[in-house]
């Protein structure tokens, strides 16, 4: 990840857990305005990404996993 802020480290341990997280559960997997801010500046760093037809979020590992 690099440098990262604590919200964004925890955003990432969920994502990362959970490899895909639907637009609907955002507010309750990440339940304060902090956890959002985390996961939003993860999206901004594109190691998360949110699917513009879906509004599901995947973890960037699980997106490039069969690259590997």
């Amino acid at each position: 990840l690099g440098d990262r802020s604590p919200a964004e480290e925890r955003a990432w341990r969920v994502l990362e857990e959970r490899g895909l997280v639907d637009g609907e559960q955002v507010l309750e997997v990440w339940a304060d305005d902090e956890g959002r801010a985390g996961l939003d500046l993860l999206i901004e760093r594109r190691l998360a990404f949110r699917s513009p037809h879906t509004g599901r979020i995947h973890a960037l590992s699980q997106l490039v996993r069969h690259l590997l």
